[in-house]
Protein backbone atom coordinates (compact mmCIF):
# COMPACT_ATOMS: atom_id res chain seq x y z
CA UNK A 1 0.00 0.00 0.00
CA UNK A 2 1.25 3.50 -0.78
CA UNK A 3 0.05 7.07 -0.57
CA UNK A 4 0.55 9.57 -3.36
CA UNK A 5 3.35 12.13 -3.28
CA UNK A 6 3.29 15.87 -3.97
CA UNK A 7 6.43 17.52 -5.36
CA UNK A 8 6.93 21.25 -5.85
CA UNK A 9 9.47 22.75 -8.24
CA UNK A 10 10.38 26.43 -8.38
CA UNK A 11 11.66 28.49 -11.29
CA UNK A 12 15.11 28.42 -9.66
CA UNK A 13 15.18 24.67 -10.20
CA UNK A 14 14.95 23.74 -6.51
CA UNK A 15 12.53 20.88 -5.81
CA UNK A 16 11.16 19.11 -2.75
CA UNK A 17 8.42 16.61 -2.06
CA UNK A 18 6.14 15.20 0.59
CA UNK A 19 6.80 11.88 2.31
CA UNK A 20 6.94 8.59 0.44
CA UNK A 21 4.68 6.32 2.53
CA UNK A 22 4.87 2.64 1.64
CA UNK A 23 3.58 -0.29 3.70
CA UNK A 24 3.60 -4.07 3.23
CA UNK A 25 1.76 -6.89 4.91
CA UNK A 26 3.14 -8.08 8.25
CA UNK A 27 3.70 -11.54 6.77
CA UNK A 28 6.79 -10.26 4.97
CA UNK A 29 9.51 -10.39 7.63
CA UNK A 30 12.82 -10.63 5.77
CA UNK A 31 15.10 -7.89 4.49
CA UNK A 32 12.78 -5.99 2.22
CA UNK A 33 13.79 -3.43 -0.38
CA UNK A 34 11.67 -1.46 -2.82
CA UNK A 35 12.94 0.00 -6.06
CA UNK A 36 10.84 2.68 -7.72
CA UNK A 37 9.90 2.98 -11.39
CA UNK A 38 8.40 6.25 -12.62
CA UNK A 39 6.35 6.47 -15.79
CA UNK A 40 7.55 3.00 -16.73
CA UNK A 41 11.23 3.88 -16.37
CA UNK A 42 13.65 2.51 -13.79
CA UNK A 43 15.17 5.04 -11.38
CA UNK A 44 17.89 5.08 -8.75
CA UNK A 45 15.31 5.38 -5.96
CA UNK A 46 15.59 2.54 -3.45
CA UNK A 47 13.83 2.25 -0.11
CA UNK A 48 14.55 -0.27 2.62
CA UNK A 49 12.08 -1.57 5.20
CA UNK A 50 12.94 -0.34 8.68
CA UNK A 51 11.40 -2.98 10.96
CA UNK A 52 11.88 -0.89 14.07
CA UNK A 53 10.17 2.16 12.60
CA UNK A 54 7.65 0.01 10.74
CA UNK A 55 8.03 1.83 7.43
CA UNK A 56 10.16 2.09 4.30
CA UNK A 57 12.92 4.70 4.29
CA UNK A 58 15.52 6.15 1.95
CA UNK A 59 19.23 6.17 2.89
CA UNK A 60 19.76 7.95 6.18
CA UNK A 61 16.35 6.88 7.48
CA UNK A 62 14.52 9.61 5.57
CA UNK A 63 11.04 9.46 4.06
CA UNK A 64 11.97 11.72 1.15
CA UNK A 65 14.77 11.54 -1.43
CA UNK A 66 17.40 14.27 -1.54
CA UNK A 67 16.45 17.30 -3.70
CA UNK A 68 19.15 16.54 -6.26
CA UNK A 69 17.89 12.96 -6.56
CA UNK A 70 14.34 14.21 -6.98
CA UNK A 71 15.44 16.53 -9.81
CA UNK A 72 17.15 13.63 -11.60
CA UNK A 73 13.91 11.65 -11.90
CA UNK A 74 12.03 11.44 -15.22
CA UNK A 75 9.15 13.58 -13.97
CA UNK A 76 6.52 15.32 -16.06
CA UNK A 77 4.37 18.23 -14.97
CA UNK A 78 1.21 16.87 -13.37
CA UNK A 79 0.66 13.19 -12.62
CA UNK A 80 3.52 10.69 -12.73
CA UNK A 81 2.86 6.97 -12.30
CA UNK A 82 5.00 5.21 -9.70
CA UNK A 83 5.52 1.49 -9.26
CA UNK A 84 7.21 0.27 -6.09
CA UNK A 85 8.80 -3.10 -6.86
CA UNK A 86 9.04 -4.71 -3.43
CA UNK A 87 11.32 -7.70 -2.90
CA UNK A 88 11.51 -9.84 0.25
CA UNK A 89 15.03 -11.28 0.10
CA UNK A 90 14.21 -14.02 2.60
CA UNK A 91 11.23 -15.54 0.83
CA UNK A 92 11.77 -14.24 -2.70
CA UNK A 93 8.28 -12.76 -2.67
CA UNK A 94 7.84 -9.88 -5.11
CA UNK A 95 5.05 -7.33 -4.85
CA UNK A 96 4.12 -4.40 -7.06
CA UNK A 97 2.56 -1.38 -5.35
CA UNK A 98 1.26 1.59 -7.31
CA UNK A 99 0.85 5.27 -6.48
CA UNK A 100 1.18 8.67 -8.15
CA UNK A 101 3.69 11.48 -7.80
CA UNK A 102 2.21 14.87 -8.64
CA UNK A 103 4.66 17.53 -9.82
CA UNK A 104 3.28 21.02 -9.23
CA UNK A 105 4.64 24.55 -9.40
CA UNK A 106 5.04 26.95 -6.47
CA UNK A 107 2.44 29.19 -8.14
CA UNK A 108 -0.27 26.48 -7.99
CA UNK A 109 -3.05 26.83 -5.43
CA UNK A 110 -4.46 23.77 -3.69
CA UNK A 111 -8.01 22.93 -2.65
CA UNK A 112 -8.06 20.31 0.11
CA UNK A 113 -10.94 17.81 0.10
CA UNK A 114 -11.75 15.34 2.86
CA UNK A 115 -13.43 12.05 1.81
CA UNK A 116 -15.69 10.51 4.45
CA UNK A 117 -18.63 12.77 5.26
CA UNK A 118 -17.40 15.35 2.74
CA UNK A 119 -17.63 13.44 -0.52
CA UNK A 120 -19.71 10.66 1.03
CA UNK A 121 -22.77 11.58 3.08
CA UNK A 122 -21.46 10.33 6.42
CA UNK A 123 -18.22 9.07 7.93
CA UNK A 124 -19.04 5.45 8.75
CA UNK A 125 -21.74 4.71 6.17
CA UNK A 126 -19.71 6.46 3.51
CA UNK A 127 -16.65 4.38 4.32
CA UNK A 128 -18.66 1.15 4.25
CA UNK A 129 -20.47 2.10 1.05
CA UNK A 130 -17.26 3.02 -0.73
CA UNK A 131 -15.64 -0.29 0.22
CA UNK A 132 -18.71 -2.30 -0.77
CA UNK A 133 -18.79 -0.65 -4.18
CA UNK A 134 -15.52 -2.35 -5.04
CA UNK A 135 -17.17 -5.77 -4.61
CA UNK A 136 -19.96 -5.14 -7.14
CA UNK A 137 -18.10 -6.56 -10.12
CA UNK A 138 -17.14 -9.62 -8.07
CA UNK A 139 -20.76 -10.28 -7.14
CA UNK A 140 -21.91 -9.77 -10.71
CA UNK A 141 -19.40 -12.33 -11.96
CA UNK A 142 -19.83 -14.82 -9.12
CA UNK A 143 -23.63 -15.03 -9.05
CA UNK A 144 -26.54 -14.91 -11.45
CA UNK A 145 -30.06 -13.68 -10.76
CA UNK A 146 -31.47 -17.04 -11.84
CA UNK A 147 -29.63 -18.72 -8.97
CA UNK A 148 -29.99 -15.91 -6.43
CA UNK A 149 -32.97 -13.63 -7.19
CA UNK A 150 -31.71 -11.05 -4.67
CA UNK A 151 -28.32 -10.61 -6.35
CA UNK A 152 -29.54 -7.80 -8.63
CA UNK A 153 -30.94 -5.89 -5.64
CA UNK A 154 -27.61 -6.12 -3.84
CA UNK A 155 -25.70 -5.04 -6.95
CA UNK A 156 -28.02 -2.07 -7.38
CA UNK A 157 -27.58 -1.08 -3.74
CA UNK A 158 -23.81 -1.32 -3.96
CA UNK A 159 -23.80 0.79 -7.13
CA UNK A 160 -25.78 3.54 -5.42
CA UNK A 161 -23.70 6.72 -5.43
CA UNK A 162 -23.74 7.47 -1.69
CA UNK A 163 -22.29 10.92 -2.12
CA UNK A 164 -23.41 14.53 -1.65
CA UNK A 165 -25.32 15.89 -4.65
CA UNK A 166 -23.22 17.90 -7.05
CA UNK A 167 -19.84 17.08 -5.51
CA UNK A 168 -18.28 15.93 -8.78
CA UNK A 169 -19.62 18.92 -10.73
CA UNK A 170 -18.46 21.45 -8.11
CA UNK A 171 -14.94 20.06 -7.75
CA UNK A 172 -14.63 19.71 -11.53
CA UNK A 173 -15.56 23.39 -11.94
CA UNK A 174 -12.89 24.33 -9.39
CA UNK A 175 -10.26 22.16 -11.10
CA UNK A 176 -11.13 23.66 -14.49
CA UNK A 177 -10.33 27.08 -13.02
CA UNK A 178 -6.79 25.73 -12.56
CA UNK A 179 -6.85 24.89 -8.85
CA UNK A 180 -5.16 21.68 -7.75
CA UNK A 181 -7.30 19.16 -5.88
CA UNK A 182 -5.76 17.28 -2.94
CA UNK A 183 -7.75 14.43 -1.39
CA UNK A 184 -6.73 14.20 2.26
CA UNK A 185 -8.31 11.48 4.38
CA UNK A 186 -7.71 9.98 7.81
CA UNK A 187 -8.32 6.51 6.38
CA UNK A 188 -5.44 4.05 6.98
CA UNK A 189 -2.89 3.39 4.27
CA UNK A 190 -4.27 -0.14 3.94
CA UNK A 191 -7.34 1.40 2.28
CA UNK A 192 -5.41 3.59 -0.15
CA UNK A 193 -6.07 1.52 -3.27
CA UNK A 194 -9.74 0.97 -2.44
CA UNK A 195 -10.13 4.69 -1.82
CA UNK A 196 -8.61 5.49 -5.23
CA UNK A 197 -11.08 3.10 -6.83
CA UNK A 198 -13.94 4.72 -4.93
CA UNK A 199 -12.94 8.24 -5.95
CA UNK A 200 -12.75 7.10 -9.57
CA UNK A 201 -16.30 5.72 -9.30
CA UNK A 202 -17.96 8.85 -7.87
CA UNK A 203 -20.46 10.42 -10.25
CA UNK A 204 -20.21 7.58 -12.74
CA UNK A 205 -23.97 6.98 -12.65
CA UNK A 206 -24.54 10.65 -13.58
CA UNK A 207 -21.88 10.63 -16.33
CA UNK A 208 -19.61 12.89 -14.31
CA UNK A 209 -16.44 12.30 -12.33
CA UNK A 210 -14.27 13.79 -9.64
CA UNK A 211 -11.17 15.61 -10.91
CA UNK A 212 -7.87 13.80 -10.61
CA UNK A 213 -5.57 14.65 -7.74
CA UNK A 214 -3.22 13.09 -5.20
CA UNK A 215 -4.65 10.97 -2.40
CA UNK A 216 -2.91 11.12 0.97
CA UNK A 217 -4.04 8.76 3.72
CA UNK A 218 -2.56 8.13 7.12
CA UNK A 219 0.73 6.23 6.82
CA UNK A 220 -0.43 3.67 9.40
CA UNK A 221 -2.60 0.57 9.43
CA UNK A 222 -6.14 0.50 10.76
CA UNK A 223 -5.44 0.18 14.51
CA UNK A 224 -2.93 3.00 14.74
CA UNK A 225 -4.97 5.17 12.36
CA UNK A 226 -7.98 4.88 14.66
CA UNK A 227 -5.84 5.91 17.62
CA UNK A 228 -4.46 9.00 15.89
CA UNK A 229 -6.23 12.35 16.25
CA UNK A 230 -7.39 13.17 12.74
CA UNK A 231 -6.79 16.89 13.03
CA UNK A 232 -3.18 16.37 14.10
CA UNK A 233 -2.54 14.08 11.15
CA UNK A 234 -4.06 16.57 8.71
CA UNK A 235 -2.22 19.54 10.23
CA UNK A 236 1.04 17.62 9.87
CA UNK A 237 0.40 16.87 6.18
CA UNK A 238 -0.74 20.40 5.33
CA UNK A 239 2.20 21.91 7.20
CA UNK A 240 4.55 19.62 5.29
CA UNK A 241 3.10 20.71 1.94
CA UNK A 242 3.23 24.40 2.87
CA UNK A 243 6.90 23.89 3.72
CA UNK A 244 7.42 22.63 0.15
CA UNK A 245 6.22 26.01 -1.06
CA UNK A 246 8.44 27.76 1.47
CA UNK A 247 11.51 25.84 0.34
CA UNK A 248 10.68 26.40 -3.32
CA UNK A 249 10.83 30.15 -2.69
CA UNK A 250 13.81 30.10 -0.31
CA UNK A 251 15.91 27.86 -2.52
CA UNK A 252 18.59 25.57 -1.19
CA UNK A 253 20.85 28.23 0.30
CA UNK A 254 18.67 31.34 0.17
CA UNK A 255 17.44 33.34 3.12
CA UNK A 256 13.76 33.13 4.11
CA UNK A 257 11.50 35.04 1.75
CA UNK A 258 9.04 37.64 2.97
CA UNK A 259 6.54 36.73 0.25
CA UNK A 260 6.08 32.97 0.57
CA UNK A 261 2.96 31.92 -1.36
CA UNK A 262 0.14 30.33 0.61
CA UNK A 263 -0.29 26.82 -0.77
CA UNK A 264 -3.97 26.38 0.06
CA UNK A 265 -6.88 28.22 -1.50
CA UNK A 266 -9.77 26.36 0.17
CA UNK A 267 -10.78 23.31 2.17
CA UNK A 268 -13.85 21.07 2.23
CA UNK A 269 -14.60 18.99 5.34
CA UNK A 270 -17.36 17.80 7.64
CA UNK A 271 -16.00 18.22 11.19
CA UNK A 272 -14.74 20.98 13.40
CA UNK A 273 -11.45 19.08 13.37
CA UNK A 274 -11.27 19.77 9.62
CA UNK A 275 -11.95 23.45 10.28
CA UNK A 276 -9.11 23.47 12.82
CA UNK A 277 -6.71 21.80 10.40
CA UNK A 278 -7.61 24.13 7.54
CA UNK A 279 -7.42 27.24 9.71
CA UNK A 280 -4.01 26.18 10.99
CA UNK A 281 -2.89 25.76 7.38
CA UNK A 282 -3.79 29.39 6.66
CA UNK A 283 -7.03 28.86 4.74
CA UNK A 284 -9.34 31.85 5.30
CA UNK A 285 -12.76 31.10 6.88
CA UNK A 286 -14.44 32.42 3.72
CA UNK A 287 -13.03 29.42 1.86
CA UNK A 288 -13.64 26.68 4.42
CA UNK A 289 -16.74 24.66 3.54
CA UNK A 290 -18.38 22.27 6.01
CA UNK A 291 -20.87 19.53 5.07
CA UNK A 292 -23.31 17.77 7.38
CA UNK A 293 -25.14 14.44 7.02
CA UNK A 294 -28.19 16.20 5.54
CA UNK A 295 -25.94 17.61 2.79
CA UNK A 296 -26.18 21.15 4.10
CA UNK A 297 -23.04 23.05 3.13
CA UNK A 298 -21.92 25.87 5.42
CA UNK A 299 -19.42 28.55 4.50
CA UNK A 300 -17.45 28.83 7.72
CA UNK A 301 -16.63 32.52 7.48
CA UNK A 302 -20.12 33.88 6.85
CA UNK A 303 -22.28 31.11 8.27
CA UNK A 304 -24.21 31.03 4.98
CA UNK A 305 -25.78 27.61 4.48
CA UNK A 306 -26.43 26.11 1.06
CA UNK A 307 -28.09 22.92 -0.13
CA UNK A 308 -25.13 20.66 -0.81
CA UNK A 309 -22.64 21.32 -3.58
CA UNK A 310 -25.46 22.05 -6.03
CA UNK A 311 -26.25 25.20 -4.08
CA UNK A 312 -22.59 26.18 -4.23
CA UNK A 313 -22.30 25.91 -8.00
CA UNK A 314 -23.63 29.39 -8.76
CA UNK A 315 -21.14 30.96 -6.32
CA UNK A 316 -18.06 29.17 -7.66
CA UNK A 317 -17.04 31.80 -10.28
CA UNK A 318 -16.79 34.38 -7.50
CA UNK A 319 -15.20 32.09 -4.91
CA UNK A 320 -12.77 30.43 -7.33
CA UNK A 321 -11.90 32.87 -10.13
CA UNK A 322 -9.66 31.37 -12.82
CA UNK A 323 -5.98 31.55 -11.97
CA UNK A 324 -4.00 33.62 -14.45
CA UNK A 325 -0.55 32.39 -13.44
CA UNK A 326 -1.30 28.70 -13.87
CA UNK A 327 1.39 26.46 -15.35
CA UNK A 328 -0.85 23.45 -15.73
CA UNK A 329 -0.07 21.16 -18.67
Amino acid sequence: HATDVVAIVHASGHASCSNFNLAVNKGILGTVRASVDINGRATDLVMMHDQQAGCFVFPGGKLRPEPQVLLSLPLLSGCNKMEFRVLDNASGVRIAVFADLWLWQASDRIVVVDVDGTITKSDVRGLVASQLQTTTSFLSNAFTASINPWTQDIATALNTDYTHDGVADALTHIAQSDYRILYLTARPITLAEQTREFLASVGRSQNSALPDGPLITQPHGTIKALQTKHELFKIEVLTQIQELYDSAVDGVHGSPSKSVPVAFAAGFGNHETDVLAYTTAGIPPSHIFVLDKASNLRIQGSGVELQSYTGLLQHLPMLFPPLRNSTRP
